[in-house]
């Protein structure tokens, strides 16, 4: 009898331990999940910028636009009377105004978050590697310091820019 309870407490701790690794796995998984949008997000910021003077510029073009006779433009939801010119210059410009406002939310998100780090000493190899899109080589070059240096402290930034992003998400365990 006393080898099987020894024999249950052993397999109870077992599974105890198991349980916390694969719960570390499990966060280890969220972390690099996090890690990775926020590196996405980074690699957007730029392109989100020329979005939206590319979609100020549509809107301009969509106001001046002459849609002329179009066999694409018939019906309004089924009804039998052709759809307004200004109605749907305003219907294509309020799509557009659309994206503005939600590259520019994006923005400004990011541009909080990156206020938050600004004054890391590593600031400008985050800036260097997201934004200018430079080998590390090179921005360890710039920056004095060693290839690992870099993407150790790179990889910092981003855990803070997590945290400031995804609150206790990125924490969580």
């Amino acid at each position: 009898m006393e080898e099987n309870s020894i024999a249950k407490i052993i397999e109870a701790s077992i599974d105890k331990k198991m349980a916390e690794v694969e719960k570390c796995f499990k966060r280890d998984r969220r972390e690099r999940s996090l890690q990775k949008l926020v590196k996405r997000r980074l690699y957007a910021y730029q392109q989100l910028k020329e979005n939206i003077e590319r979609y100020k510029l549509d809107i301009e073009n969509i106001k001046v636009e002459d849609f002329g006779k179009s066999k694409s433009i018939v019906f309004r939801n089924g009804a039998t009377t052709p759809q307004d010119i200004e109605d749907i210059r305003a219907a294509k410009i309020a799509i557009v105004e659309q994206k503005i406002a939600r590259d520019e939310e994006e923005i400004k998100e990011l541009d909080f978050a990156l206020s938050t780090i600004r004054n890391e000493e590593y600031y400008p190899a985050l800036e260097m590697t997201f934004f200018d899109e430079m080998k590390q080589d090179i921005i360890a070059e710039k920056l004095h310091c060693d290839k690992s240096t870099i993407w150790r402290q790179v990889g910092r930034l981003i855990d803070k820019l997590c945290i400031v992003l995804y609150g206790a998400d990125a924490i969580a365990s």
